[in-house]
Order: C-alpha cells, then sequence, then structure tokens
C-alpha cells in the first residue's frame, strides 16, 4: 500500500531517504532530490525603490534560469494581526533599550524606523502574512553516488548564488526533506 501511495503522490515507488536526501532508482538510474528552504532577505521591499527592486528580480530570475530545472515553491499565509504587532512591539522595545545604550548606532536606529512603519501599514489595514519559500533541486546519475555528487554540487552552486543577491537558504536535511515534500511536492 505504501509502495502505491510512493508511486501516486511522487511518481515512483522507489523513494529512499539517503544522507538527508530523497533518491530514487530505477533500471535507467538514479535521480536525487535535495531542498533549500530561505531563511533571511536581506532586503525588505518596502527599503527599495522600484529601480532595486528590478535589478534583484532580474538577478533573481536569471539565477534560477541558469540553475534549471528548479522547483520553486511558495507558501503564504495569513497571519493574525494582534500576533504580529506584539512581536513587532517588542521587537522595538529590545532595540530601544539597545539604542540608549548605544545612541551612534545608526543600523539599530534605522531598524526601528523600519519596524514602525511595518506596523503603521498593518494598523492601517494591510494584512501581514508570513511566507516560506522552498526550492527543490533535481540531479541524475547512472548510480546513487554519481546522482547525490551532482545534487551536492548544484545545491551548493545554487545556495551561493542566492547567496549574492542577498536570498539566504539552509538545505534540508532528513525529517525536514519528508515535511517539505509532503507539504510542497506532492502531486496530488
Amino acid at each position: 500500500m505504501r509502495d502505491e501511495i510512493s508511486k501516486i503522490l511522487y511518481g515512483s515507488s522507489d523513494l529512499r531517504l539517503v544522507r538527508g536526501r530523497i533518491v530514487s532508482c530505477q533500471d535507467s538510474g538514479c535521480v536525487a532530490k535535495g531542498f533549500l528552504i530561505v531563511r533571511e532577505f536581506t532586503e525588505t521591499p518596502e527599503d527599495l525603490n522600484e529601480k532595486d527592486l528590478r535589478k534583484i528580480l532580474n538577478s533573481y530570475v536569471r539565477t534560477l534560469a541558469e540553475n534549471a530545472p528548479i522547483d520553486l515553491r511558495v507558501r503564504v499565509i495569513p497571519t493574525r494581526t494582534d500576533e504580529i504587532i506584539a512581536k513587532i512591539d517588542k521587537a522595538i522595545q529590545v532595540k530601544q533599550i539597545i539604542l540608549e545604550s548605544d545612541p551612534s548606532n545608526e543600523k539599530v536606529r534605522t531598524e526601528i524606523e523600519r519596524l514602525k512603519r511595518i506596523k503603521k501599514r498593518i494598523l492601517d489595514g494591510e494584512t501581514p502574512f508570513t511566507m516560506t519559500m522552498i526550492f527543490g533541486v533535481i540531479a541524475s546519475g547512472s548510480n546513487e553516488e554519481e546522482a547525490l555528487e551532482r545534487l551536492s554540487r548544484r545545491l551548493e552552486l545554487l545556495r551561493e548564488e542566492l547567496r549574492g543577491i542577498g536570498i539566504y537558504t539552509e538545505e534540508l536535511r532528513g525529517l525536514g526533506t519528508i515535511a517539505a515534500i509532503n507539504e510542497f511536492f506532492r502531486r496530488a
């Protein structure tokens, strides 16, 4: 029964977790799949002008095209306004304490102002949300070891290129990989 479910959901009944990555082997060779989850963006859209956003978007599209094929899944979930406001208020309080001990810290002063702008937009009616982005990277080889080796190189290359445009990722391994497949990459 499990093999039938795997075949329906993922296209293969031979799925194994090897060194934290998904591997499937057939007579013609093996395919390995790994995942990168976005943990941080160095810039936030409200801090950028239109020209900056266009430049980042072009870099992002070029990075994805050069590393194709890549699965990119994005999940946007509305978040409760009161929870976000509470988190913002707490972050502002912490940063104000830091600023009081070091009044010349312009980075903290800028962050406080950014948080206040976000809070104002939410209070003015903008709906806050949580966004999760996951990249699925595939590599094939004549055997399991070759597929895993190629996958490691592709993941590291993509990770470095994304870092170059201000997107910081972390590789999902083990149970995180299984959770990513179930949440983001089912065929059904």
